[in-house]
């Protein structure tokens, strides 16, 4: 979905003033998923918010990284398992505590086009995620606390077989201005591998969030997977031990890790 930005509350700039002089250390502590519509708030009403109206899910943050001296990327996991009642999803609320214990709104993220988020039916579902970026004077008065028991760790991309790996697009067929476009889905006992009983489609799947990177004039493709996905809904899959089958007509590429596969559909060209 897409977010406007993320506002800073005044009690979020008075915690980063008391990091900022060493008074206090700082320490994220939760995010908040809210179906009420703050997008029409002006940039002081943002800043005077203290709380978030109609939470319908609050979880710790899965991972806060230092990624330099001065910036905090603090990532955080809504499970879709967790949601009993469906909700329109306007509002993300991050919060934080310093060294006095007290927990504030430490940033909001609103959204005029909201997420519809669906009742959890018992079959895997696509989480939401998202990430907020905070600037502090100094990471090192960063305390990190995350809760790896109810969410998923989050796997470093950039060492993952899954994420290392290309593959061959023929654009023989695209228009001069088109470009090949992908959606992937997760499948357990099905898509990809031989079947032991016949099955209408497969007995459980989940759409998995994908983004892709493009080479050689959108001849190569490279897949980046989100790796908590994975690991939560789709756990049977080896991401560094798979083998690969190319549908026959090029329209599919499946990424085999028995009992599980990923399949990548090609939507407007195919794979070579």
């Amino acid at each position: 979905m897409q977010f406007d930005r993320v506002y800073m509350t005044n009690s979020g700039l008075d915690l980063l003033t008391s990091v900022a002089a060493g008074t206090q250390k700082i320490e994220f502590t939760k995010a908040v998923a809210s179906s009420h519509d703050y997008s029409g708030l002006s940039a002081g009403e943002f800043k005077a918010l203290t709380g978030i109206a109609n939470i319908e899910q609050s979880v710790k943050y899965a991972r806060v990284i230092k990624e330099n001296r001065t910036l905090v990327r603090a990532q955080v996991s809504f499970p879709s398992k967790d949601v009993t009642k469906a909700y329109k999803l306007y509002t993300v609320g991050f919060y934080a505590k310093g060294s006095n214990g007290n927990e504030i709104l430490y940033g909001v993220m609103p959204s005029s086009l909201p997420d519809y988020i669906a009742a959890y039916d018992g079959h895997s579902n696509a989480d939401d995620s998202f990430t907020m970026l905070t600037t502090v004077s100094d990471t090192a008065n960063v305390s990190i606390t995350v809760d790896h028991s109810s969410t998923p760790s989050f796997d470093d991309i950039r060492v993952a077989t899954l994420n290392s790996s290309s593959y061959s697009i023929n654009t023989s067929e695209l228009a001069l201005n088109d470009y090949p476009r992908f959606i992937a889905y997760g499948y357990l006992n099905g898509a990809g591998i031989a079947q032991t009983t016949s099955y209408a489609g497969v007995p459980e799947m989940v759409q998995l969030t994908m983004t892709v990177s493009l080479k050689d004039n959108g001849q190569t493709m490279l897949p980046k997977f989100w790796l908590a996905q994975l690991a939560n809904d789709l756990p049977d899959f080896d991401i560094s031990n798979f083998t690969t089958n190319r549908a026959s007509d090029g329209k599919w590429m499946y990424l085999i890790s028995e009992p599980a596969t990923i399949g990548i559909q090609c939507l407007n060209a195919t794979f070579k």
